[in-house]
C-alpha cells in the first residue's frame, strides 16, 4: 500500500515514466526502481519522495532514504524488458566498479555478457546504467521469466555478487 501511494504521488511528476517494485525473497528487502525521462525529472522525483508523508516509513534509522542512487542508462536491450516485465517475473541486479578511467571498457564487457545471456530461454532483457556521482560504477539489471533461467546464467566460481528479486509490480 505504501508503494501504491508513493507511485500515485510520483505519477504527477513531469518526466516520470514508471516504477518497479521487487522483493528479495531470502531476506525480505525491497528494491524500488523509478524510471524518468531525464536527470532533471529524476531530481523532481527525488524531491517529491523527500517531501512525501511516507518518507519516514521509507527511511532508515538516521532519517535518510535507504540506498538512493541515481544511474543514467548507458545501454539496454531492444525494448528493455526490465521495465516492461510483469509481476511474478524476476530481476537480477549487480553493481560493478571499473578501474578509474575504464568505465567504457566495463560498459563494453557488460554488453558482451548480456549478449551471451540473451540466448538463455527466459532472459527478457537488460539495462545498464552508470552512477551519476561515481562514473566508474555500473548498475546492471536483467529481467527473467523464471528463477531457473537466472540460475543458468551464473558462471561457476563467480566473482561478482548478483542479487535476485521477484517482481511485485
Amino acid at each position: 500500500t505504501h508503494y501504491r501511494e508513493l507511485a500515485s504521488a510520483l505519477s504527477g511528476v513531469p518526466g516520470f515514466l514508471g516504477q518497479i517494485l521487487a522483493v528479495k525473497e531470502e531476506e525480505p528487502s525491497y528494491l524500488a526502481i523509478s524510471r524518468y525521462a531525464d536527470l532533471a525529472a529524476a531530481e523532481r522525483g527525488l524531491v517529491t519522495v523527500a517531501a512525501h508523508p511516507l518518507r519516514e516509513k521509507l527511511a532508515v534509522s538516521d532519517g535518510s532514504l535507504a540506498d538512493v542512487a541515481r544511474y543514467a542508462i548507458r545501454s539496454a536491450s531492444p525494448g528493455s524488458g526490465v521495465f516492461e516485465g510483469r509481476p511474478g517475473g524476476f530481476l537480477s541486479l549487480t553493481i560493478r566498479n571499473a578501474e578509474p578511467g575504464r568505465a567504457d571498457e566495463l560498459a563494453d564487457d557488460l554488453d558482451i555478457i548480456f549478449g551471451e545471456l540473451s540466448v538463455i530461454p527466459g532472459f527478457v532483457g537488460h539495462t545498464v546504467g552508470f552512477h551519476e556521482s561515481l562514473p566508474e560504477q555500473a548498475c546492471a539489471l536483467a529481467a527473467w521469466t523464471r528463477r531457473e533461467s537466472f540460475a543458468r546464467s551464473l558462471p561457476e566460481g563467480r566473482i561478482h555478487d548478483v542479487e535476485l528479486y521477484r517482481r511485485v509490480v
